[in-house]
C-alpha cells in the first residue's frame, strides 16, 4: 500500500497539466451548507458570495436559520449538510457554542465541518474552547472577505469529502476483502474491483493536506499518506507495521495511544488536540479519530485525520495579546489593568486587605514629542515602562493607559507607608536621566494615588480619584505625587456652580451662548461648501467656558433640549442668510442622545425649517454611535423620517465607539466623520493609520462621503488625500485650514483656505517630481 501511495504521489507533471486543462463537468447534486446567524445582512452577504460558487464541479445549496434553536430543529431531521457556517452570539451569548456541543455530543455528528464566525474579535474563544467544542475553523466576520470565505468553505468541503470518502472506501475495501475470501471463483473480478477502490482511496489520501493514517486496534500502522511522511519528523521512515513508540518519542506516543484508547472504549468518533513533531518543530494538530467496524460489528481499524492548527493557535495568541497588551511597550493595557483591578477589589472586599491605584503622567511629554520627534518619544515610553516594571513587586501590575499615562496596581498593601515607599521609589527611578539616541534627557512625572477601601470599592471611582489626585500633583508644580483627599471634590463643586449659572441664564433668557462656524474644505478643490456650527459660552465673570466643561452639563441636566433647539434654529437662520447673500452652504449641527430620544424631535425640526425658511438640503445633522445605541430601532425610525425631509445625516466620531458596520447599513447616513484621535497620530503610528485606512475604505465602498476631523498638519492632509482615491468630494475639517470663526469672518477666511490648499498640493506635486 505504501508503495502504491508513493507511486500515486509522483504522477508526472504532464499528466497533472492534462488533468487541469480538462473541462469540468458540473454535477447536479449540490453541497448542502447550513448558515446560522441572527443578522439578515450576514445571510445576504453569504448568499451573494456563495450562491454561484462551485466545488469539485458541484454547486452549493444554502439553507438559512436565524437562531440556534431553529438550526437544531433542522439538524434533528434527516439531512446531509456538509458545512455549518455558525454565529456565536444569537439568542444567548453562547448559543453558537451550545449548538456545536449538541451536534457533536447528542446528534453524534462528527463529520459536518463547522466554521465559527463572530463579529466580536476582542472576545474570541480560548483555544481550549475551540478544541472542546469541536470547532473546525474560527474567523471574525470582518476578515471574511469574499476570497477568504470561499477559501474557508473550500477547505471545509475538502475535509468533509476526505473524511466521508475515506470512511466509505475503507468500508468498501473491507467488504471486498470478505467477498474475496468467500467467493474464490470470482477472485479475478474482485481483485480488479479492489484495485480500483484502492486507487481511489490512494488518490484521496495522498492529495489531502491533512495527516491521514489507519491503525490496527493493537496500534500497528496499516496505512499512512504522503503528507504524514513528508511533514512529520519520524525515527523510522518505514512506518507500516510499526507503532507510535517505534517512530515517536515515548511522551508523544503515550498521548496518541491514550486518544486511540478512547475510540476503542467508546466505539465513537472523537476530536482531540495532539502535539506531533513536524519538520519545523513540534506543532499542534487537531485530530479527528473514528473507528472502522468489520461485518461482525467489531472495531477493525482506527482512522486518524490530523490538521496542523499551529498557525491558528499563534493567531489566537496574537489576538489575545493585542487585546490585552500595549503594542509599543509590551506591558498590559487599560483593558487588562481594569480586569486585574476588578479582581483585586473583589478580593479586597472579602479579605479586608488593602490596595492602591497609582496614575502616572509624564510631565511635558508633548514638548519632547514635538521637539525631538515621535520615535524619540516612543523610546522614552518604552524605557519608562521598563523602569516601572523592574520596581514593582511580584503580584503588582504596571500598565500603559495610553499616550504618556501609566498606571500601577499595588496589591497586598499592609500600611499607607508601604504606598509611600513605593511612590518614592517610582519617582526616584523615573527622574534618573535617560540616554536615548545619544541624547541625555531628564524627565519628571506627576502621580495620583487612590486607595481601596479608604476611597472606594468601585473600580471606576478608584480610577477617577487617582486621576483627580494626579492632576492635583500637576497643579502644584509637577514632579510630585498626591493622595486623593475628600476636598479634591472641589472640581465637582465648580461644575455645580456652572450648572447654577447656566440655569439662571436660561431662566432669565439672557443668552450668553453664541455660535462659531468651522469650514469643511473639499479635498479636491480647496473650497468650502459646508461648515459645522459649534456652541460657545461667554460667561459674564469667567469669560469663555470650554465646551468640554459645559456641554456634558447640558446633557446631564437635560438642558440640552432647550439649548439644542436654539442652536438648530440659529444655524438654520445662518444658512438662510448665507443663501440669500448668494453664498449657499450646508451647515452641520450636532444632535445629542437626549434629542434623538424625544418623540417631538421630528416636529421640532419641521417647525424650525418652516420658521427660518431654511432649505432642508442646507442642513446636516451629526449624531454619534453612543447617542442611538440604546434604542437602535427608535433611532432608525426617526433618522429615516429626517432623511426623507431632504436633510443630510452624518455619523460622528466613527471608530471611537462600537464602530458597527451593521449600523452603517441599517441607518440612512450620507457622511462618515473620522474621529480626530485617529487622524492626529496616523502618519506616525501604524495602528492609527491602519484604522484610518480601514474606515476610509469602508466608507468608500458604502458610497459615503468622508469628513476627516482634527486635521492640523500638511502631513495629515496628504495622508488622507492619498487614502481617498475616488472622485467623491470628501472633506477636511481642522485648524490646518481654519479654526472656528464667527459668521462675519467666514468670507474673509475663504481666500486664505484656498491659498493653503494650493500650497500643500503644490508642495506634494513638487515632491512627486
Amino acid at each position: 500500500m505504501a508503495k502504491k501511495l508513493l507511486k500515486f504521489a509522483k504522477t508526472s507533471e504532464n499528466q497533472s497539466r492534462a488533468v487541469n486543462k480538462a473541462p469540468i463537468e458540473v454535477n447536479s447534486k449540490p453541497w448542502n451548507i447550513l448558515v446560522v446567524d441572527d443578522d439578515q445582512s450576514v445571510h445576504d452577504v453569504t448568499d451573494l458570495i456563495l450562491s454561484k460558487y462551485t466545488f469539485d464541479g458541484r454547486p452549493l445549496k444554502l439553507t438559512y436559520a436565524y437562531s440556534a434553536t431553529e438550526a437544531r430543529g433542522i439538524l434533528e431531521k434527516p439531512n446531509d449538510f456538509s458545512v455549518l457556517l455558525l454565529d456565536v452570539v444569537m439568542e444567548t451569548e453562547h448559543a453558537g457554542l451550545e449548538l456545536v456541543s449538541y451536534i457533536r455530543n447528542v446528534l453524534k455528528n462528527q463529520f459536518i465541518r463547522i466554521i465559527l464566525r463572530t463579529g466580536q474579535p476582542g472576545q474570541a474563544p480560548e483555544l481550549s474552547v475551540i478544541v472542546d467544542y469541536d470547532i473546525n475553523d474560527y474567523r471574525t466576520k470582518t476578515e471574511l472577505t469574499a476570497e477568504k470565505m470561499c477559501s474557508c468553505v473550500t477547505s471545509a468541503l475538502r475535509g468533509y469529502k476526505d473524511i466521508n470518502t475515506i470512511r466509505e472506501l475503507a468500508l468498501s475495501r473491507e467488504q471486498l476483502n470478505l467477498q474475496l475470501r468467500i467467493e474464490i471463483e470470482e477472485r479475478f473480478a474482485v481483485e480488479k474491483l479492489l484495485a480500483s477502490t484502492n486507487d481511489k482511496l490512494d488518490s484521496i489520501i495522498n492529495n489531502s493536506t491533512s495527516l491521514i493514517s489507519l491503525k490496527h486496534v493493537d496500534g500497528y500502522y496499516d496505512l499512512v499518506n504522503d503528507t504524514f511522511l513528508n511533514d512529520l519528523e519520524v525515527m523510522n521512515n518505514n512506518v507500516i507495521g510499526k507503532t507510535d513508540y517505534d517512530i515517536f518519542s515515548a511522551a508523544i506516543a503515550d498521548s496518541i495511544r491514550a486518544n486511540d484508547k478512547k475510540v476503542l472504549e467508546t466505539g465513537e468518533a472523537i476530536q482531540c488536540e495532539e502535539f506531533l513533531p513536524s519538520k519545523e518543530g513540534v506543532h499542534c494538530y487537531l485530530s479527528v479519530k473514528f473507528p472502522l467496524f468489520d461485518n461482525d460489528g467489531n472495531i477493525h481499524l482506527i482512522c486518524s485525520i490530523s490538521t496542523d492548527i499551529n498557525e491558528r493557535m499563534e493567531a489566537q495568541k496574537k489576538i489575545l495579546y493585542l487585546a490585552q497588551y500595549d503594542a509599543l511597550t509590551k506591558i498590559p493595557n487599560r483593558s487588562l489593568f481594569i480586569d486585574k483591578l476588578t479582581r483585586a477589589v473583589s478580593i479586597c472586599e472579602r479579605s479586608e486587605r488593602y490596595l492602591a491605584v497609582m496614575f502616572i503622567d509624564l510631565d511635558r511629554f508633548k514638548q519632547i514629542n514635538d521637539s525631538l520627534g515621535h520615535d524619540f518619544g516612543d523610546e522614552l515610553l518604552v524605557k519608562v515602562a521598563g523602569r516601572l516594571t523592574s520596581i514593582v513587586r511580584d503580584g503588582d501590575l504596571v500598565c500603559r493607559l495610553g499616550g504618556d499615562e501609566f498606571a500601577v496596581l499595588l496589591t497586598e498593601v499592609a500600611t499607607e507607608q508601604d504606598i509611600v515607599e513605593m511612590a518614592d521609589k517610582i519617582m526616584k527611578a523615573l527622574t534618573r536621566s535617560y540616554l536615548i539616541q545619544s541624547k541625555e534627557l531628564m524627565v519628571t512625572a506627576s502621580m495620583g494615588i487612590s486607595r481601596c477601601p479608604i476611597d472606594s470599592f468601585d473600580v471606576k471611582t478608584l480610577l477617577k480619584k487617582a486621576d483627580v489626585a494626579m492632576y492635583k500633583a500637576k497643579k502644584i508644580g509637577r514632579n510630585a505625587y498626591r493622595f486623593y483627599l475628600q476636598e479634591d471634590d472641589s472640581k465637582a463643586n465648580e461644575l455645580l456652580s456652572l450648572e447654577v449659572d447656566m440655569r439662571k441664564m436660561l431662566a432669565e433668557e439672557k443668552s450668553q451662548f453664541f455660535l462659531l462656524y468651522q469650514p469643511k474644505v473639499c479635498i479636491n478643490t480647496g473650497k468650502y461648501l459646508s461648515v459645522e456650527a459649534l456652541l460657545r459660552w461667554n460667561h459674564p465673570e469667567k469669560g469663555i467656558i470650554p465646551p468640554f466643561q459645559f456641554i456634558p452639563l447640558l446633557e446631564e441636566t437635560g438642558l440640552i433640549i432647550k439649548v439644542g433647539e436654539w442652536v438648530l434654529k440659529e444655524a438654520c437662520f445662518f444658512a438662510k442668510r448665507m443663501a440669500d447673500a448668494g453664498n449657499e452652504i450646508k451647515v452641520a449641527v450636532n444632535l445629542s442622545s437626549r434629542q434623538l430620544k424625544r418623540k417631538e424631535m421630528l416636529d421640532t425640526i419641521k417647525v424650525i425649517l418652516t420658521e427660518t425658511e431654511c432649505a432642508p438640503h442646507q442642513l446636516e445633522l451629526e449624531v454619534t454611535e453612543s447617542s442611538f445605541i440604546e434604542d437602535i430601532e427608535g433611532a432608525k425610525l426617526l433618522l429615516e423620517k429626517i432623511s426623507a425631509l431632504g436633510i443630510s445625516l452624518a455619523i460622528d466620531d466613527f471608530g471611537t465607539g462600537y464602530s458597527s458596520i451593521n449600523y452603517l447599513k441599517m441607518l440612512p447616513f450620507n457622511t462618515l466623520k473620522i474621529d480626530r484621535s485617529f487622524i492626529s497620530e496616523a502618519p506616525s503610528i501604524k495602528q492609527d493609520l491602519a484604522i484610518v485606512t480601514t474606515i476610509t475604505q469602508l466608507a468608500t465602498n458604502l458610497n459615503m462621503k468622508i469628513v476627516a476631523e482634527g486635521v492640523e498638519t500638511a502631513e495629515q492632509f496628504t495622508m488622507i488625500k492619498n487614502l481617498l482615491s475616488d472622485s467623491k468630494d470628501h472633506l477636511i475639517q481642522g485648524y490646518l485650514f481654519s479654526k472656528p470663526v464667527e459668521e462675519e469672518a467666514l468670507l474673509k477666511v475663504s481666500a486664505n483656505i484656498l491659498e493653503i490648499w494650493r500650497t500643500i498640493n503644490h508642495d506634494n506635486v513638487s515632491l512627486e517630481h
